[in-house]
């Protein structure tokens, strides 16, 4: 009895777990309020800064329910909302950061990776 409620246990709790995925934001966030939505659901909201030394503002954990999900970063005072999807299978680590033209035109640059991103 007990072997089998465990095996049910396993069963259930490895069905809810999806896959992670592990977003970097990087360059170009200079404390501006930004915001990071999972599938519609808020996960991230903060002021990151990049570390110039290391380019990293901030690190996320993230848990999908399907290997292919819907990220969608905001930073209204820079005017980026941006919506787009990731598949998990290409590889588990998102690198995100702002990119742009002066001040004038701001965007995001995406880089996806199946190894984690090196931080000196």
């Amino acid at each position: 009895m007990f072997q089998t409620a465990a095996a049910v246990s396993i069963a259930i709790s490895s069905s809810t777990i999806g896959p992670y995925l592990y977003v970097d934001l990087q360059d170009g966030f200079e404390g501006f309020r930004t915001y990071v939505y999972l599938e519609d659901s808020l996960v991230y909201r903060g002021a990151p800064e990049t570390d110039p030394l290391t380019g990293l503002a901030s690190g996320l954990e993230l848990m999908g329910r399907s290997s292919v999900v819907e990220i969608r970063v905001r930073v209204p005072e820079i005017s980026v909302d941006s919506t787009f999807s990731v598949d998990m299978q290409a590889g588990e680590f998102l690198g995100i950061g702002i990119t742009g033209d002066g001040e004038l035109v701001r965007r995001l640059s995406l880089v996806h990776s199946g190894v984690p991103f090196g931080y000196d």
